[in-house]
């Protein structure tokens, strides 16, 4: 049982859904980027500002991913559930 244990993919994304997180991260940040565009009261929006508020999404999200599969695997192998169902054999 524990050889199946670990062998499960348990967050193991494909190429479209990499490419549906980053598109909608960025079709997010273009959205609140468009708004501080337009709401900005100052002398001047910095467009290198705006910029990094969109890559830096895609980034995020990219971050994430990688790093909740990885939380999820190890939470998932030192749990006590994996414990339990191993005991029970």
């Amino acid at each position: 049982m524990l050889e199946n244990l670990q062998s499960v993919n348990v967050f193991s994304p494909n190429l479209s859904e990499i490419i549906s997180n980053i598109i909608i991260s960025l079709i997010c940040s273009f959205i609140v980027s468009v708004i501080y565009r337009y709401t900005y009261k100052g002398p001047g929006y910095s467009e290198s500002f705006v910029h990094s508020i969109v890559f830096l999404s895609a980034i995020t999200a990219l971050v994430i991913m990688v790093s909740f599969s990885v939380w999820l695997l190890e939470w998932l192998q030192e749990s006590d559930i994996i414990k339990l169902l191993l005991q029970e054999q």
